[in-house]
């Protein structure tokens, strides 16, 4: 005899049935409502594009305490998530910029407080009392992620990647999934992680300026200054996520160099008038007793 045969919630409407005595089932849902919802919430705001979301009941009930369960999961999804599953959060970009939906700053700032808080807390267990750790990365002095000294070459890329994909060289739904696993915090930010964690003290937090290109080109207002900066800006870019690129958007050698070749030029563009910075901050940590 099947299990379904024998164990099975009763059927129906009736008086004994369980659609009308799952009363307690019902509170155990309600109560665990929170803790679902912020489950919901994390996966439906994660950096990674999801392009469905499937939900499993694996209770053995009949009637109304599953449809519940899903009616709430379908509230939970935030505002602008829900009318079209096919429509792009962040169409047309591939990091935070100043078109982008709360949503999307909020899934990059979240993502950045979960990795930095678990890489803090794995580094706390290999330092004995008192030691010191120094930490250097990108980062951004504005408190707005949007910022240009946050997030521009991207928004530069993303516009290279925009003029092929006008020309038929690249698939649009190629671009407007591709989100680049990358945050620039603010010092704020990173003090509220250590000090959230709280395994240091921080002895020392800088921030300093590079220049996109690192200093090596002095005169960007000459056609060749322009040129020879945006292809020394394109060159470092590359170096870095042309591998991530190639995966991705699935083109070959000569795709990425024109690619590149369309970034350099973009970059040798806006260098010319505008010099924008890096920031990159330098921490120094001390592990407490």
């Amino acid at each position: 005899m099947e299990v379904f045969e024998v164990l099975h919630m009763n059927k129906g409407n009736g008086e004994t049935s369980y659609a009308k005595n799952s009363t307690v089932q019902s509170k155990i849902i309600s109560v665990g409502k929170p803790i679902m919802e912020e489950a919901v919430l994390e996966l439906s705001c994660n950096s990674n594009v999801i392009e469905s979301m499937g939900i499993a009941d694996l209770g053995c009930s009949s009637g109304p305490n599953t449809l519940s369960v899903i009616s709430e999961i379908m509230d939970m999804v935030p505002p602008g998530l829900e009318s079209n599953a096919m429509t792009p959060l962040n169409k047309g970009k591939i990091y935070i910029s100043k078109s982008s939906p709360q949503s999307v700053l909020d899934a990059y700032a979240l993502q950045f407080q979960k990795n930095f808080s678990v890489f803090i807390k794995s580094r706390s267990q290999e330092l004995v009392p008192g030691g010191r750790m120094v930490l250097s990365f990108m980062g951004r002095k504005s408190f707005d992620p949007t910022s240009d000294e946050s997030c521009y070459q991207w928004e530069l890329l993303a516009q290279a990647i925009m003029s092929m994909v006008e020309e038929g060289l690249i698939e649009e739904e190629k671009l407007d999934s591709f989100n680049a696993p990358y945050y620039a915090p603010s010092a704020e930010e990173i003090k509220v992680e250590i000090q959230k964690e709280g395994s240091f003290v921080i002895d020392r937090l800088e921030a300093f300026e590079i220049d996109w290109d690192g200093g090596a080109v002095s005169d960007v207002h000459t056609a060749q200054g322009k040129l020879m900066i945006g292809q020394r800006v394109a060159k470092t870019i590359r170096a870095v996520v042309e591998s991530m690129l190639e995966s991705h958007f699935a083109i070959g050698p000569d795709l990425m160099d024109d690619l590149f070749c369309r970034y350099a030029d973009i970059v040798g563009n806006h260098l010319s008038k505008t010099r924008t910075k890096y920031i990159d901050f330098v921490i120094s940590l001390i592990k407490k007793g």
